[in-house]
């Protein structure tokens, strides 16, 4: 028997596998060995030598028989364990399987890492290799939609029951707002393979180009589950899009026709003003701080009546004459009451800064502006010059927030201040026991009668001189931008002399234009304050002869004629800025164009949605198939759903037009290109596509990597929804990140394959170079510009490597030998290889049985590709595509024939 009186457990070496499963050995198999009495001193040399397989075995064989060491198991810190492929040994106790010292002496022969959690659920479930996960990485929805089905799909052995836990958890999309959220549990019954959860999607009020939130799949640990999760689809994103245009609908046929300009500027503004008020954050800080500003209005008021009972009464004779105490205590009263409400405004105005008016406005318009962009339609982004997008983030979105919304704000402050004005007006004859002169209410009439037509007068040279000035800001920024990028070009052909010329000319036009629009609101601005001063000169006179003539002071005191004299300069001052302020309101109309044009450029969303929604109906009618066809096979059907592509049409098209939202657009078709011809591929397989420059192999690389969408709905494009897809350009990029985090990048914190120690043996087996390496250090925390510190050769590398370590179930790779030389170039065809023939490179192989297969599409000009590939396609736009055979050719036919 396999367990022994003492617990322990024993088998034999120097017999036949058939031999050893008569005797119940694990059905995994592995090389033979003996294990027997407690031997814990020579663990770590014994597990050397211990096949891999036979470990694994053990250790189901030792937790089953001993609850204890799956409890210790359990409470492992998750971690990797470098574990040995060596042969037979002598004797090891299933206690030092799980010693910490034994863990990490594994690593003598080959450094294959195995997971803790891999083993914790080989553990749980010996033999097991039933995966649940979601039938697709991304769903779409559109905000319109009641609700939302997710599938959740079974794969490997469905004769047992299993159960999962799912829920909701917000992103960008809130529950409560723009979801119903949900969570439960999902029983499978025996044979059972998929499941549906259903998410109710709410219409939010608030715009955005995109809303997304995540549904997660998770094991109970008090229950068995009878499976375990999908390395990498126990969650998804779900994406809700917003159809309509931004600010509203109400000038939809302008904005789609990109008639941007014909809109009228403050009917634009007002639609964005209402945007800004359905944003919960900014509405609530709004009604707060028009609050506090009416505050400062009633405390204005105030010192009004208080100045006058300063003068006439504190300040005069006849007010208490003889009764210096009083005085004395009225004198302390009036100063406090000054300071109490200065006090109280100062802590409210603290208190405004915290209302995040401005910073919530800002994220809203700059996150939406980044959505937009990473989900624009090629020609749209193409259509975007790098360095307006640059200038709507950074520069039009605060112009916009800080004098556009910000500033009616204070309009609103201008104008309860009037309207305290005039309330003073009324009171005050009452208060003071005064005749009412209705002469100081001319300036509050005729101030507005003056400054309207002046500001419509004004407004269309005012408008013209600031759109001069941001035109050539904006050729500034676009001639600035491409010099960084073109910098290379310059320097080598020894331009820089000239560049610098033309880079002059177009500043001096900026400050040229700059000048002309800063005469043009200065003269503006000086408009108001002339009518105020002349309001002020007039009531003075008025005013001055009334005190003078009147005596005994019967209608009017020197307190009221001063502060009268306040009033009409204040109510100047009122006027003047809030024409300042309507100015600053009105300038902000080209910063809103340009973000109304970049926020409404057309997104793919619509088409990735239907792509995807194709995918899963023919990924499911696929899986019924196979289930037809194999009557009885309850695992793997899903590996053998192949990958199609055929009669694809395609265009690449040209967007041009002026700098956000000029009035003539041309759409212009610059390449067409049609792929002729049905194939199919199987999963697990390498394939080279060949053929002629233009000939399309890279299209059909984006296509089928979905960076592209075929127009035509005819075309034949078809990738298992549930498989993992990379594309990976000629081009290298780097993110700003430590070297680790770019060679992670795509993966989640603790995803398989993240950690330092595989990272660093891929970019080993890749050979990349010491230099490289060094920055992979433990201690590696800097952020360099890598495509400065690392050589050509390294970025192509590591740019390979990342590709690697994110572990895609199809790979899809252009030109990967491109630039290396030979040695080099057959390493990472020997690699491509492995990648396919171990389900990924330095991957646990004991757990080879969970993943699914992998396959690698390639382009090349390479020969080495072609014969190492196990099919080869010949894309050409002229002939078709035909799968040719190269395995026999020799290397110089199969360069020529790629050409052909």
């Amino acid at each position: 028997s396999i367990c022994g009186p003492n617990g322990m457990f024993s088998w034999w070496t120097g017999e036949s596998n058939n031999n050893r499963q008569n005797q119940s050995y694990s059905p995994l198999g592995g090389s033979p060995g003996i294990v027997s009495g407690p031997k814990r001193k020579h663990a770590a040399r014994q597990l050397q030598r211990l096949g891999i397989e036979d470990a694994v075995w053990a250790v189901q064989q030792a937790c089953q028989r001993e609850p204890r060491l799956y409890a210790r198991l359990q409470t492992l810190p998750v971690r990797t364990i470098p574990i040995s492929c060596g042969g037979g040994c002598n004797g090891v106790d299933p206690d030092d399987l799980l010693d910490d010292a034994a863990m990490e002496s594994f690593d003598v022969q080959r450094n294959i890492s195995v997971d803790v959690d891999s083993y914790r659920e080989l553990v749980a479930n010996p033999g097991n290799n039933t995966v649940v996960q979601f039938s697709s990485h991304m769903y779409f929805c559109s905000e319109d939609a009641d609700s939302l089905i997710i599938d959740v799909i079974r794969m490997g052995d469905k004769k047992g029951r299993s159960q999962v836990h799912y829920e909701t958890y917000d992103g960008t999309a809130k529950a409560g707002e723009s979801y119903e959220k949900v969570n439960g549990t999902l029983f499978f019954e025996p044979n059972e393979d998929t499941k549906e959860i259903k998410i109710r999607i709410m219409n939010d009020s608030a715009w955005r180009a995109i809303l997304e939130f995540e549904v997660k799949l998770e094991l109970d640990n008090q229950v068995k589950a009878g499976c375990s999760l999908g390395p990498y689809l126990h969650h998804t994103r779900v994406k809700i899009i917003d159809g309509s245009i931004f600010p509203s609908d109400k000038y939809h046929e302008a904005i789609t026709e990109d008639r941007i300009d014909d809109i009228p500027l403050w009917g634009l503004l007002f639609e964005y003003f209402k945007v800004n008020w359905r944003i919960p954050t900014v509405r609530c800080g709004t009604i707060k701080t028009i609050l506090v500003d009416q505050m400062h209005n009633l405390n204005f008021v105030f010192e009004l009546f208080m100045a006058v009972f300063l003068i006439d009464y504190l300040l005069s004779d006849k007010f208490m004459a003889h009764d210096h105490e009083k005085k004395r205590f009225w004198l302390q009263v009036y100063i406090l009451s000054l300071i109490l409400p200065f006090a109280l405004l100062h802590l409210l105005d603290y208190q405004k800064l915290r209302f995040k008016i401005g910073g919530t406005s800002r994220i809203y318009l700059q996150e939406n502006l980044l959505r937009r962009f990473f989900n624009m339609e090629e020609s749209a982004r193409e259509k975007l010059d790098p360095g307006d997008l640059i200038v709507a983030i950074t520069g039009n979105v605060e112009e916009l927030v800080k004098h556009g919304y910000m500033n009616v704000l204070n309009l609103f402050r201008f104008v309860g201040q009037l309207i305290m004005v005039l309330v003073y007006q009324l009171l005050a004859p009452i208060v003071f026991d005064k005749p009412r002169r209705y002469v100081i209410f001319g300036p509050l009439i005729a101030f507005p009668v003056i400054l309207l037509p002046f500001m419509l007068l004004r407004a269309t040279r005012t408008s013209n001189f600031e759109g001069e000035r941001k035109d050539q800001h904006m050729r500034v920024v676009s001639f600035l931008s491409f010099l960084v990028t073109q910098y290379r070009l310059i320097v080598d052909y020894s331009q820089r002399t000239a560049v610098v010329l033309d880079c002059e000319n177009m500043m001096q036009g900026y400050n040229t234009a700059a000048t002309n629009e800063s005469e043009v609101v200065l003269n503006n601005t000086y408009f108001s304050p002339w009518i105020g001063l002349l309001f002020v000169a007039a009531y003075t006179y008025i005013g001055g002869l009334q005190l003078v003539m009147d005596e005994h002071q019967d209608s009017m005191t020197l307190g009221m004629f001063l502060t009268n004299i306040g009033i009409v300069k204040r109510v100047g001052d009122c006027y003047g800025s809030s024409y300042k302020t309507l100015l600053a309101i009105q300038s902000t109309g080209e910063a809103l164009r340009h973000i109304v044009y970049a926020m409404n450029l057309p997104t793919d969303l619509r088409a990735r949605s239907a792509a995807m929604d194709k995918r899963r109906v023919e990924t499911k009618n696929v899986r019924e198939k196979l289930r037809a066809e194999n009557p009885g096979v309850t695992s793997g059907l899903l590996d053998k759903a192949p990958i199609k592509f055929g009669n694809i049409n395609f265009a690449y098209h040209s967007s041009i037009s002026g700098n956000f939202g000029g009035d003539s657009t041309i759409r212009k078709t610059l390449h067409r290109q049609h792929i002729k011809g049905c194939f199919e591929i199987e999963q697990g397989s390498m394939v080279c596509l060949i053929g002629p420059r233009g000939g399309g192999k890279a299209t059909l690389l984006k296509i089928l990597g979905g960076v592209l969408i075929p127009e035509d709905e005819t075309s034949d494009v078809f990738v298992p929804a549930h498989l993992r897809v990379l594309h990976v350009p000629v081009t290298t990029y780097f993110y700003k990140g430590t070297l680790l985090q770019n060679l992670t990048f795509g993966l989640k914190e603790g995803a398989p394959g993240s950690n330092l120690k595989h990272v660093k043996r891929v970019c080993q087996r890749l050979g990349v170079s010491k230099h490289a390496m060094e920055w992979l250090g433990s201690e590696a925390k800097a952020i360099e510009p890598w495509l400065v510190v690392l050589s050509r050769t390294d970025q192509q590398l590591l740019s390979i490597a990342r590709a690697f370590v994110f572990n895609p179930e199809v790979l899809f790779i252009h030109k990967p030998t491109l630039p290396f030389g030979e040695i080099l170039r057959q390493r990472i065809v020997e690699l491509l290889r492995e990648f396919v023939t171990n389900k990924g490179i330095e991957q646990a192989q004991h757990l080879a049985y969970l993943r699914r297969p992998r396959t690698v599409i390639l382009t090349s000009t390479d020969a080495a590709c072609a014969t190492a590939a196990d099919r080869v396609f010949s894309i050409n736009q002229v002939n078709g595509t035909k799968e040719v055979v190269v395995k026999e050719e020799r290397p110089e036919e199969v360069s020529l024939k790629m050409l052909e």
